[in-house]
């Protein structure tokens, strides 16, 4: 009774964020009773938390075998083994999850990623997609699967994900960093407005780079655009002046436009807001 009294109080604690407060407490229910895997599991999350991985993983063990058939226990160990490159220990917690429930998500994610610490990156796809059977709304770990399919050299079925990644989001509330994976991704693809599409959104979108809008300005003038090329080079300089790529952009820009129109490109300071 002790030991739940004390868990309670912690389990507060945690809650309003007071770590600090909530890992004596645990401390306490541990020492009161070291049979309670409960108590074991949140010392283990306190001390993990303000970085003590070792005495961490020692609970999150004694709490596993003391509630053997709590698959996400043995998936929490593993990724603790994962973390800290031991891999093999991480491999064989994957599997126990695995063996308690093979619908349980988190367990195929953690044998994904041992996999991948392992460089098999088709196996790993494998299972992260057999993870996103059983969680379809989860968009870390679809991001996840995309990138795995960008660096496996297959932007087509990246881009599937990342655009029903982005249909979970009303269009003028995507992530920034979803908007311009979508874009590279496009780019790779060789659908030019496609990308220019996304990265004007994404220029709408705190926080603005110079980077960004010389992608955009670079994509602008590729596709013809040379008006909104030179409006978004120009964007680019406000933010940050010296950007070589976006100077010798700018000049391109210059020399492909008729003599007339032609004139001097005036860097950062002085210019008219312009659309971006």
């Amino acid at each position: 009774m002790t030991c739940r009294e004390l868990s309670n109080q912690a389990l507060h604690e945690m809650e309003q964020g007071r770590w600090d407060a909530a890992e004596p407490l645990l401390r306490q229910a541990v020492n009161a009773c070291p049979t309670d895997a409960d108590a074991r599991r949140y010392y283990a999350k306190a001390l993990a938390r303000r970085g003590a991985t070792e005495q961490a993983l020692v609970h999150f063990e004694h709490a596993r075998v003391l509630a053997p058939h709590d698959e996400s226990l043995c998936v929490r160990a593993g990724e603790m083994f994962l973390a800290t490159g031991q891999i093999e220990k991480a491999a064989l917690r994957a599997k126990w999850a695995l063996d308690i429930d093979r619908n349980f998500a988190d367990a195929w994610i953690l044998r994904g990623n041992v996999k991948l610490a392992r460089g098999d990156r088709e196996e790993a796809l494998a299972d992260f997609q057999r993870a996103l059977a059983y969680r379809p709304d989860d968009i870390q770990l679809t991001q996840q699967i995309a990138q795995l399919y960008v660096s496996l050299q297959h932007p087509d079925r990246a881009l599937m994900y990342f655009q029903n990644l982005a249909q979970q989001f009303p269009l003028t509330e995507q992530p920034q960093d979803l908007l311009l994976l979508q874009a590279e991704t496009c780019e790779t693809l060789g659908r030019l407005q496609n990308a220019v599409g996304c990265y004007r959104l994404a220029s709408k979108l705190e926080p603005s780079s110079a980077e960004l809008f010389y992608r955009l300005a670079r994509l602008e003038f590729s596709t013809g655009n040379t008006h909104n090329a030179r409006l978004a080079a120009e964007q680019a300089l406000r933010l940050q002046p010296a950007h070589a790529a976006t100077r010798r952009l700018l000049e391109n820009i210059a020399s492909s436009l008729p003599s007339a129109a032609n004139q001097p490109v005036r860097h950062a300071g002085g210019l008219a807001p312009g659309p971006y």
